[in-house]
């Protein structure tokens, strides 16, 4: 009996955790943008000769409403947002991801869509483990601002 007491009240904390994550969000250039998952997968960066002397976060950010335009994610992310772990490093972005894409007309490649729904930022921990993320944070600024969408219990899953 104390047993089963202790895991619904470890799935009750989980849930609570999960559930204010999910509230918290960060003022950026006009968005309010939530951090919706991480993965430390390879397969899931899926980039052809990836570093290995390191660990890789890849994190998808999303507005709370609406899309956020190519061009500010391309112009301002890799300067405003930064990983930074329990320990106080300060990781810059590595590479930006989107994931809409306008088709071509003709034989030319598709062009990035102007207006995305979410985009992905992956840092590069040189020397660095999967345990250096326990703790770590997003830290995004904002007109001087800064604010942070801690990273635990983010998912590791990709959403479906």
């Amino acid at each position: 009996m104390k047993k089963a007491l202790a895991i619904l009240t470890l799935l009750a904390l989980l849930c609570a955790s999960v559930a204010a994550l999910a509230e918290e969000a960060a003022p950026w250039r006009g968005y309010e943008l939530h951090a919706i998952w991480m993965s430390t997968d390879p397969l899931d960066i899926a980039i052809p000769n990836l570093r290995t002397d390191g660990a890789f976060a890849l994190i998808r950010l999303a507005p709370a409403e609406g899309t956020v335009t190519h061009a500010t994610v391309n112009e301002f992310a890799a300067d405003d947002i930064v990983l930074r772990t329990a320990a106080g490093a300060e990781v810059p972005v590595a590479m930006m991801m989107f994931h809409k894409f306008l088709p071509s007309e003709g034989e030319g490649f598709p062009e990035i869509d102007p207006e995305q729904d979410d985009f992905d930022l992956l840092f590069f921990l040189e020397g660095g483990s999967e345990a250096d993320l326990e703790g770590a944070a997003l830290a995004i600024t904002d007109d001087g601002a800064a604010r942070e969408i801690a990273l635990d219990p983010v998912s590791r899953t990709k959403p479906e």
